[in-house]
């Protein structure tokens, strides 16, 4: 049997080493700071929005105006280990060169014994792969998946890149990075591209039974980007996709509410293992549940957060944090606005909309509407309350 393990990894993320000669031994490292951008360029925050958490904003990336951004971001909530995946490419109005990140992988194995899972096999959402190795897994589970139907594919070379948390502006990580150099054609025109990634050193943990110890071992493929341009022009425009790349900012707000789910995942699905339910049973028997009871289950998540929220909210009231330009900057980052709540004092809700209700038990309603009553037509359910700016 697999446990559930909750891991705290980033849905996605990017960074960018330095160009160099691939056909060169040595390698050039990161220093962790941004590449300047092309001076000229007009530049646009998007928001990469996880519409199953109630459009919660998972992350914002900064690119030039006229580039177009497309994103997923996929709960399988039967996928207890690692149900979120989220994806996201920035592009050229004309392709010509492109920023993309992929999802986070986390690979799995049990000594001495065997999980009932073939070898690259899923389960829980991670990867039966034992022992796997970087190179492995960046050609396995990156390249070949994202790549590999791609023309006149050739990996031109591997290098090196032990820093990557350091060039994200993540605190150093136990790991091994890794790069590699493709070439190929696409629409007719030779692409470069270089695609990086890092397989941390994870963990091995010892489960102790009637028929002994056996150990339970996980290592993530985390921090997965590529760019990419056509025509010779991939190490000229270096500047550009470095700080294209590393705009991303992950919302700590949907990274908190994610553990939430995370949480409640966990204890639906160990209670099921608790009255009998073999693992795959089980995870079966969380979906149907999840399919049954999901906006009930994530008006509970909603109600704690917003709970939470508030007393974030008295806490900085009380400090006279009111006014910092920090929270303020947060809020941006994480999409959100603070508005006077009638029942709470004060709530975050998101900017995407205009106008917010709420019924005093948890509860939301959003619009952009300004003709809209949650009220009217009620039939005699709950009381709406229209909420505003808390600066006002």
């Amino acid at each position: 049997m697999v446990r559930i393990r909750l891991f705290s990894l980033l849905a996605l993320g990017v960074l960018l080493l330095p160009a160099s000669a691939w056909s060169a031994g040595d390698v050039a490292q990161p220093d962790g700071k941004p590449a300047a951008a092309l001076p000229h360029m007009q530049f646009r925050p998007y928001q990469i929005i996880d519409k199953q958490q109630g459009g919660l904003v998972l992350a914002t990336i900064t690119v030039p105006q006229d580039w177009k951004v497309t994103s997923s971001v996929q709960w399988t909530y039967e996928d207890v280990s690692h149900p979120v995946r989220a994806t996201a490419r920035a592009e050229a109005p004309d392709g010509s060169a492109w920023v993309e990140f992929f999802p986070v992988e986390i690979f799995y194995w049990l000594e001495p014994v065997r999980a009932p899972v073939p070898i690259g096999g899923h389960s829980l959402g991670m990867i039966h792969k034992p022992n796997i190795k970087m190179r492995e897994a960046l050609e396995q589970f990156v390249i070949k998946p994202y790549r590999g139907k791609q023309a006149n594919l050739k990996i031109v070379g591997f290098r090196p890149a032990n820093r990557l948390p350091e060039a994200f502006g993540l605190p150093p990580s136990p790991g091994e990075g890794l790069a590699a150099r493709l070439s190929y054609v696409a629409g007719g025109k030779p692409v470069d591209e270089e695609i990086f990634a890092m397989l941390g050193s994870g963990n091995r943990i010892p489960y102790t039974g009637p028929q002994g110890t056996w150990y339970e071992s996980h290592r993530p493929l985390i921090l997965a980007h590529a760019i990419g341009a056509t025509n010779g022009q991939l190490d000229r425009l270096h500047p550009l996709l470095g700080s294209i790349a590393t705009s991303l900012k992950v919302n700590p707000g949907w990274e908190a509410h994610r553990q939430v789910v995370m949480q409640q995942l966990a204890t639906l699905f160990n209670n099921m293992i608790a009255r009998g339910y073999a693992q795959i049973q089980a995870a079966a028997q969380l979906s149907r549940t999840i399919s049954a009871n999901n906006d009930a289950m994530l008006a509970s998540i909603d109600a704690q957060r917003q709970a939470q929220a508030a007393r974030d909210a008295a806490a900085r009231q009380q400090a006279g944090h009111g006014g910092d330009p920090n929270d303020d900057f947060s809020l941006y980052i994480r999409g959100t606005e603070r508005m006077k709540d009638p029942y709470w004092g004060e709530s975050e809700q998101s900017s995407n909309q205009q106008y917010h209700w709420t019924d005093g038990s948890g509860n939301y309603q959003h619009s952009n509407d300004s003709t809209y009553n949650p009220n009217v037509g009620a039939g005699g359910g709950p009381t709406w309350q229209r909420m505003e700016p808390a600066d006002r």
